[in-house]
């Protein structure tokens, strides 16, 4: 019986799947990145904290949730199914049960922390095959793709974002089933499988149900689709003009057989029936439109073909004259169908960006972006706090430089081989950087296309410089590549432990030794020639990539965390005891403001501030609150509703303050400011006014003091702004006075103007009469030192963020500088001062 080498056989087996372990190391690394917010031990932003709640709800409630949320929107409940996607509460609750019931104990929480790292792991795991079976020209190629795209996808600020731990959200949900539709409509396209078309479907639907970003996913395969039949439409007039295009058009053939007919069609109507099962969903809007337009031009050119409709020599002209009647039918229907109309003003809006005013207003991940967040996100310009000294040459190394030699690399191939398939990742990449520019949270969906097109470039160039070595030399070019590899990792390893300059020129003299020194040795002994060390060349540049990558990757995760609470030098922004319940961090100053809230308050208390912290107290603060990042109306409210009362109530007169009944009948108990508010003023104008006027505040830093007698003059900036503010030593205004607001330019003063008012907590004092002067007030509190223009002056806002809710039935019950709390009182008016403040009767002393 012949005995079996097992030595050999791991040895032949490593050798076959060392990818495997690659691929596990890559996916590690990507998990370590994300997981590196975890030790705050808090959720992040907004969002997060609302679906934790209900996620958190369905552990508690034995997998039910309560329709009707009273916490929201008080006193007007939301229904969950109506409002929410379920698998961002749903997923993460049923995964948790899961591993409960495999007996590993963990809190919820620190398993909803956690949880979007695993998810973007997910993701990173599944775009190794999507790239792997994208690009299959070769099975060197195709496995480089995998990994370099795996790689891209782990490291990249684009899609690690929202896929760190603590974004509790939707988009890390969405991610692996994002790569796994596009993959599973890959294979069923190449191989004409019903099923995995099917399946690719399944995987769409999961997006669907996750994220409203997956309107973006279904008019990337409709709108390749239509791209593909509008070039058919161009080929085929350059055909019928000049002639000559006939291989193109054989080559554009299977896109319009059976072969696609197989991947779309039931990837499209899976991706509709399912998600239409819940309340919640895209199927009934016009973001399908291009889709299913799409789906039934394909079965029309099909049909046509499989049934012999048209004589065989006019079968080109068919998608041409299908598309012209679908120009005619919707430029002619929109005059008289106002259904037809806004169906296409539905789909413009998407593909613009549009959105109400709340949305595109106040939401900063939805206002539209720029080149400088493409780069930014794809970029690796915070390495340069490690290595400061490539500031210059880093985005020589960037993934969106690899990005755009990818698409000029994927123009080319399909040049070569008119191979259209090679226009899907192209398309995707242009599209969605297009996309960022109505909305900047696009960035999201730009990492997975940067990541397939930078690591097919990536993988292009290793594998045709491998093409130049002789067979024979193979195996030691192979090898000592690997050491290139190694001793570039090692140095730039130590140059990151031991950060100095002298440490970079070292890093650097080694690594060009290092391949000089494996080159030279490499042809000395086994007598290759000069183009066999490409690979040597195109590995040691490959690796410096992977370490300036790597090191900006872990500046950018190391400087994510909470927003709720000031996360300094690693301290945890709450415990969680041995009972499972949560310590705040009392240090914290909201933690502060929610403490006081759910111990020193009714439970049943309603707390009214600016959209932003809704959810915040509905979890954190445990009571209602009138408002939050829902943007929803409740019920008998439509829309943007809430927001807007709230909006125009914050910027109307304080004698206006009785108007506005809605204060009572939401049973508003609390309002909370905070100092992030008066940069939102603008914002907040903007909504109150429908979009009519933005006014926004000046906010001043200190930058130098003259000393004049027993006056001290203040100075204080903001960009070419200086605010002259004379105090006595004591630090009070000095009366007849007043602050001076300059406009510089270069080290020239071309205007000033006194500002006779300062808005103070005892109210709007005349500080002086002095010419030219300007209307508005200077406020000099604890939060800050601001100009607000006569326009807000006498707002509601101004009087409770800078003047502690002077002449107002409030009461301040709670202030630690940076958050106030007010109690409403429903029992008197307002007092007699605000009259006096209106009028401004009072005077310095």
């Amino acid at each position: 019986m012949a005995k079996i080498n097992l030595k050999n056989l791991d040895m032949q087996l490593l050798a076959k799947y060392w990818y495997i372990v690659v691929l596990l190391i890559i996916v590690a690394t990507g998990f370590y990145f994300r997981a590196l917010p975890a030790r705050f031990g808090e959720l992040q932003a907004l969002d997060p904290f609302y679906l934790y709640r209900m996620s958190e709800a369905v552990v508690e409630g034995n997998t039910q949730l309560l329709e009707a949320d009273t916490t929201r929107y008080y006193p007007n409940s939301i229904n969950f199914w109506e409002t929410e996607f379920v698998l961002p509460v749903y997923l993460p609750a049923y995964s948790y049960m899961a591993i409960s019931a495999l007996g590993i104990s963990m809190n919820f929480l620190d398993f909803a922390i956690i949880w979007p790292a695993i998810m973007g792991a997910i993701a990173v795991f599944v775009s190794f095959f999507l790239g792997k079976e994208l690009f299959k020209s070769t099975h060197i190629r195709s496995i480089l793709s995998g990994l370099f795209v795996a790689f891209f996808m782990a490291t990249t600020p684009a899609f690690l974002t929202r896929s760190s731990a603590g974004f509790f959200e939707k988009e890390p949900i969405s991610g692996p089933f994002i790569m796994l539709s596009l993959y599973f409509f890959i294979r069923a396209f190449r191989k004409g499988s019903w099923f995995d078309g099917a399946i690719a479907g399944v995987m769409l639907s999961a997006v669907g149900l996750s994220w409203g970003g997956a309107s973006y996913l279904y008019l990337l395969f409709g709108g390749f689709l239509m791209f593909l039949f509008l070039a058919n439409f161009v080929v085929v007039s350059i055909d019928y003009l000049f002639g000559g295009m006939t291989h193109i058009l054989q080559k554009m053939e299977p896109f319009f057989s059976m072969q696609m007919i197989k991947a779309y069609v039931p990837m499209l109507a899976v991706s509709i029936i399912i998600p239409s099962l819940f309340p919640r969903n895209i199927v009934s809007s016009s973001y399908l439109w291009i889709s299913s337009a799409a789906m039934i031009i394909l079965a029309i050119r099909y049909s046509v073909d499989r049934f012999n409709l048209v004589r065989k020599e006019h079968i080109q002209f068919v998608l041409p004259s299908v598309l012209a009647c679908v120009f005619v039918f919707m430029l002619v229907g929109s005059m008289f169908s106002d259904t037809i109309w806004s169906q296409v003003n539905s789909v413009t809006a998407l593909v613009t960006g549009g959105g109400g005013a709340v949305v595109t207003t106040t939401v900063a991940e939805n206002a539209p972006g720029s080149w400088d967040n493409v780069y930014s996100m794809l970029g690796n310009s915070f390495s340069n706090n490690i290595i400061p000294e490539l500031s210059a040459y880093n985005q020589y190394f960037a993934l969106y430089m690899f990005m755009f030699l990818g698409v000029g690399l994927l123009a080319y191939r399909f040049y070569k081989t008119h191979n259209w398939m090679m226009i899907l990742p192209a398309f995707w990449g242009i599209s969605t950087i297009w996309g960022i520019f109505y909305r900047v949270r696009l960035a999201f969906l730009l990492g997975p296309p940067a990541a397939v097109l930078g690591g097919f470039f990536c993988a292009w160039v290793i594998e045709r410089s491998f093409r130049f070595v002789q067979k024979d030399h193979m195996r030691a070019i192979t090898k000592h590549s690997l050491a290139i590899m190694f001793s570039v990792f090692a140095g730039f390893a130590l140059l990151v432990l031991y950060r100095s300059s002298f440490g970079f020129a070292a890093f650097l003299l080694l690594s060009v030794l290092a391949v000089a020194g494996i080159a030279f040795y490499t042809k000395k002994n086994t007598g290759v020639n000069t183009k066999s060390l490409l690979p040597l060349v195109a590995v040691a540049f490959t690796a410096f990539m992977i370490s300036i990558n790597i090191a900006n990757t872990l500046v950018y995760a190391s400087s994510i965390g909470p927003s709720i609470c000031f996360a300094r030098d690693n301290t945890k922004c709450l415990n969680i005891d041995e009972s499972g319940e949560i310590q705040l961090n009392l240090d914290q100053p909201w933690y502060q403001a929610f403490n006081f809230l759910a111990t020193q308050t009714p439970e049943d208390s309603v707390v009214l501030s600016w959209w932003d912290f809704g959810y915040w107290f509905q979890e954190r603060g445990e009571r209602n609150s009138v408002v939050d990042g829902g943007h929803l109306g409740g019920a008998g409210l439509t829309g943007e509703a809430r927001d807007y009362e709230v909006a125009t109530w914050f910027t109307d007169n304080v004698e206006n303050w009785n108007k506005h009944e809605w204060l009572e009948e939401y049973s508003v108990d609390y309002i909370l400011m905070d100092y992030t508010l008066p940069g939102k003023y603008g914002a907040i104008s903007k909504i109150a006014s429908k979009g009519e006027s933005i006014i926004g505040f000046l906010e001043f830093q200190r930058s130098g003091m003259n000393p004049r007698d027993n006056v001290t003059v203040h100075t204080f900036v903001a960009g070419p702004y200086e605010l002259w503010v004379p105090l006595t030593d004591g630090g009070a205004l000095v009366g007849g006075s007043p602050p001076m607001l300059l406009v510089k330019q270069g080290d020239q003063y071309v205007s000033k103007a006194y500002i006779n008012d300062v808005c103070t907590t005892s109210g709007i004092i005349r500080v002086g009469e002095q010419e030219p002067s300007m209307g508005g007030c200077v406020t000099l509190g604890q939060t800050g030192i601001f100009y607000i223009p006569e326009e807000a002056e006498y707002s509601i806002f101004v009087d409770l963020q800078f003047m502690d809710g002077y002449g107002l039935p409030v009461e301040k019950v709670f202030d630690n500088q940076l958050v106030r709390i007010y109690k409403v009182s429903y029992d008197s008016q307002p007092l007699q001062e605000v009259q006096e403040l209106l009028s401004g009767d009072f005077q310095l002393e």
